[in-house]
């Protein structure tokens, strides 16, 4: 990233997590919100039964929200993946965290794989 400054400063991160289930992904946006200061960008279903959230804000927030939801979706017995991108280069970290950015990742995603045609 020599050269290109991020346009969030040096202490934002954009954290990702994948739940099965919708019971599992709403317990765990519930606990994110009440676990930290993280915004909440927005939530997608990406295929399935599965759906992916995205969060953005201070490195310790995003943390701390991500750690909670995978509480809470193991709490519900659902599988749970979670990406903590920390300081995203201003690319990346603008494509994921404007809301209705994940319909646009995700039918990127599936158009690359094949899926969906």
């Amino acid at each position: 990233m020599r050269g290109r400054k991020s346009v969030f400063g040096n202490s934002i991160a954009v954290g990702i997590i994948e739940i099965d289930g919708y019971v599992a992904m709403a317990a765990a946006v519930e606990a994110m919100f009440k676990a930290s200061d993280a915004e909440f960008v927005g939530s997608q279903r990406s295929g399935g039964i599965t759906f992916c959230g995205v969060v953005r804000g201070e490195i310790s927030a995003v943390e701390y929200a991500l750690e909670a939801g995978v509480e809470a979706a193991r709490q519900a017995d659902a599988n749970v993946k979670t990406s903590l991108l920390v300081r995203p280069d201003g690319d990346v970290g603008s494509l994921l965290s404007r809301p209705g950015a994940m319909r646009k990742v995700l039918a990127g995603s599936a158009n690359e794989t094949g899926v969906g045609e």
